[in-house]
């Protein structure tokens, strides 16, 4: 299963009434948390990028570029 369709399943889910308190307050959690696991592309620099969810700098440390930002945890593309 992919992320994206574990997502259109959630949402589908969240809506519908449970007797458990908090359980459509936990599938909204566990939503915006697989949606930081789908790749964004970052705003670039020379040597930093900007998170497209957080709008914080990420910076490269000798040609080393995170693949999540630090700040948020958003998965983040390089590419320009």
């Amino acid at each position: 299963m992919t992320i994206e369709k574990a997502m259109e399943i959630l949402k589908t889910v969240d809506g519908i009434e449970c007797r458990f308190p908090g359980y459509t307050t936990a599938l909204g959690i566990a939503v915006q948390a697989l949606e930081k696991q789908v790749p964004k592309k970052m705003h670039l620099g020379t040597a930093w990028g900007v998170c497209p969810t957080c709008d914080r700098i990420v910076e490269t440390i000798q040609f080393f570029k995170p693949s999540y930002c630090p700040h948020c945890g958003q998965a983040v593309i390089w590419e320009e």
